[in-house]
C-alpha cells in the first residue's frame, strides 16, 4: 500500500494500452501477500485515452496506485523515469498487456528474504484468444540456482543466447537500477526495438548475486495490442538497425568483463550478422517498399563501420547458404544482385511451400 513503505514497486509503462491495462492491474491488485507493494503507472504520451484512464485508476485505487505522465519517449525512458517515484526496495516491471498469476506475490515475498540483487524466474506465454499457457523455462536447472562472480559468465552467455532478454517478470533491487539509470538516461535516441535487451545488459554489469527460481508467475500475452506485436509480424522499421546497434555495441564492449574467448566472440558476432540479414530479408521481400528505398537501406548498413567489423569477425561462411550469399552480397555492396537474389529466394519458397 502507498501509505506504508512498500517492499516492491511495480512499474507499468503505459502506451496506448486502454484495452488491456485494467485487466493487467486487476491481476496485481488481487494479489494476497504479507508485504506492502505499490504500483507506478508511467503514461508514455499515449495517443488513446490511456492518460485519462491512468488518472481514474490512480484515484480509484489511491492506496496502491500512483500515476505520472511524460511525453512519448519509449518504454525504456518510461521505466527509468518511473524509478524516481518508487519507494520500494525491489522493482518489478510489468507490461500493460501482461498478467500476474494469482497468489504469486506471497511466494516472491518469501524469496526476497535471501536479499539477492536480482531474482530470475520462468514465465508463461499465452495467446490473447486462448486460455492455454505455455510454460517457458529460463534455464534448464530444476532447482534454485545462484549466480555470482564465479559463474556470472554463464548468466551472461544465457543472455546472449536470447533466453533472458526481457526486463519484465524479474525482481531487481532498486539500488541496482538506480546505478544503471545514468547511462541509460544519456541515450539520446528513442529506442523502439531492443530496449529490454539494452537495459538488461546494463543491469548484468551492476549486479553481484542473482538467484534463479524455477517458478513462473508472469504471463506474456501475445496479442495484437502488444507493444512488441509488430515485431512478430515481420514488419520492417527504418530505425531497427540503429536500435540493434546500440545494444550490440554495448554487448561487445562488455565481452571483456566476462572473459569471452575469441571463439565465443566470433560465434556471437556471427549471430549478429545473421540478425542483420533477417532484417534486410524482411525489407527486400516486402512489396510495399520501392527498389530505391531497399537499396538505400542496404547501402547504409553495408557502409556502417560496425557492420563491417562484425562481418569480418564472423564465420558467416559456415551459415546456411542463403545467409552466406545474402551477407556476402551486402558486404560487397552488390545491391542489384542482392535484390534479384532475394526475389528469387522468395519465389522458390512460394513454389515449394504453397
Amino acid at each position: 500500500m502507498v501509505d506504508c513503505k512498500p517492499l516492491i514497486s511495480v512499474i507499468i509503462p503505459v502506451y496506448n494500452s486502454e484495452r488491456t491495462l485494467s485487466v493487467t492491474l486487476k491481476s496485481i491488485l488481487d494479489q494476497q501477500c504479507a508485504f506492502n507493494f505499490e504500483i507506478i503507472l508511467m503514461d508514455d504520451g499515449s495517443a488513446d485515452n490511456c492518460a485519462t484512464l491512468c488518472d481514474k485508476l490512480a484515484d480509484k485505487y489511491s492506496e496502491y496506485i500512483r500515476c505520472y505522465h511524460q511525453e512519448n519517449q519509449g518504454s525504456l525512458k518510461a521505466r527509468i523515469n518511473a524509478l524516481k517515484y518508487c519507494r520500494g526496495e525491489y522493482v518489478l516491471y510489468v507490461d500493460a498487456d501482461d498478467l500476474i498469476i494469482e497468489n504469486s506475490f506471497s511466494l516472491i515475498g518469501d524469496n526476497l528474504v535471501d536479499g539477492y540483487d536480482t531474482y530470475l524466474y520462468d514465465y508463461y506465454l499465452q495467446r490473447q484468444d486462448s486460455d492455454n499457457k505455455e510454460y517457458i523455462k529460463t534455464f534448464s536447472f530444476e532447482q534454485d540456482t545462484i549466480f555470482d562472480e564465479k559463474n556470472k559468465k554463464d548468466l551472461f552467455l544465457s543472455f546472449l543466447e536470447d533466453r533472458i532478454n526481457t526486463m519484465c517478470g524479474i525482481v531487481i533491487r532498486k539500488e541496482v537500477l538506480d546505478k544503471t539509470s545514468s547511462y541509460l538516461e544519456n541515450i539520446e535516441r528513442k529506442i523502439i526495438i531492443g530496449e529490454d535487451r539494452l537495459q538488461k545488459m546494463v543491469v548484468l554489469l551492476n549486479i553481484e548475486k542473482v538467484k534463479y527460481i524455477p517458478y513462473a508467475f508472469y504471463v506474456y500475452m501475445i496479442n495484437g495490442y502488444s507493444q512488441s506485436a509488430n515485431l512478430r509480424q515481420k514488419q520492417y522499421r527504418e530505425s531497427q538497425y540503429e536500435d540493434f546497434k546500440i545494444t550490440w555495441d554495448y554487448e561487445r564492449k562488455s565481452y571483456k568483463y566476462f572473459y569471452l574467448s575469441d571463439n565465443e566472440i566470433v560465434y556471437f558476432d556471427t549471430k549478429k550478422v545473421s540478425r542483420v540479414i533477417a532484417l534486410l530479408q524482411v525489407l527486400f521481400e516486402n512489396n510495399t517498399y520501392s527498389l530505391k528505398f531497399k537499396k538505400e537501406q542496404a547501402k547504409k548498413i553495408s557502409q556502417d563501420p560496425f557492420f563491417k567489423e562484425i562481418y569480418q569477425n564472423s564465420q558467416i561462411g559456415q551459415q546456411r547458404i542463403y545467409i552466406k550469399i545474402f551477407a556476402s552480397l551486402l558486404y560487397n555492396r552488390k545491391f542489384s544482385l542482392l535484390y534479384i537474389f532475394a526475389k528469387t529466394v522468395k519465389l522458390v519458397r512460394k513454389v515449394l511451400y504453397k
